[in-house]
């Protein structure tokens, strides 16, 4: 009998271990998400909310923005992108999460992730993308850019008649 090659091998091993954590995920847990009710004062009028829903999606996408306009985007992608790899949710659950939202790709966050978690933090928020490299003419010369300004609003505003015979 001829004998198994590596990848066969690797794949029944793989197929046996993906066979193992189905027969696992199929156990019954002892506490779900979903299923968890929060105590809450019977005085207040709140509805409950349902996370799957797409205009939950919406709202969130919406924050994502909000965020993205106060602060770097890449923190909050990576924020969402370390959070939900650590509660256990694939690649391809937060690739499809964060493109919905307007975030980074996975792969964009896992290099970022790298960074942070086996480098250094201020490498991680430094942000080397240009920027000014020398003072410009109207910074040497603000005195100068103020009359310019003001000599372009004063000849805009003056009418001019043509006539054409």
């Amino acid at each position: 009998m001829p004998k198994v090659g590596r990848r066969r091998s690797h794949t029944r091993n793989m197929n046996s271990i993906r066979s193992i954590e189905s027969i696992e995920s199929n156990e019954p847990k002892t506490s779900s998400g979903e299923e968890e009710e929060i105590v809450i004062n019977s005085d207040d009028d709140i509805d409950r909310i349902h996370f799957s829903n797409e205009s939950v999606l919406n709202d969130i996408s919406d924050l994502f923005s909000f965020c993205k306009e106060q602060i770097n985007a890449r923190f909050v992608s990576m924020l969402l992108y370390m959070s939900l790899r650590h509660l256990g949710h694939s690649w391809r659950d937060v690739e499809s999460f964060l493109t919905s939202i307007g975030g980074m790709t996975v792969k964009t966050s896992h290099k970022w992730a790298n960074i942070l978690v086996n480098k250094d933090f201020d490498e991680f928020t430094k942000d080397d993308r240009g920027g000014k490299r020398f003072a410009s003419f109207w910074n040497c010369y603000p005195d100068l850019e103020l009359e310019a300004t003001q000599f372009v609003i004063e000849e805009c505003s003056k009418k001019r008649i043509i006539i054409h015979s």
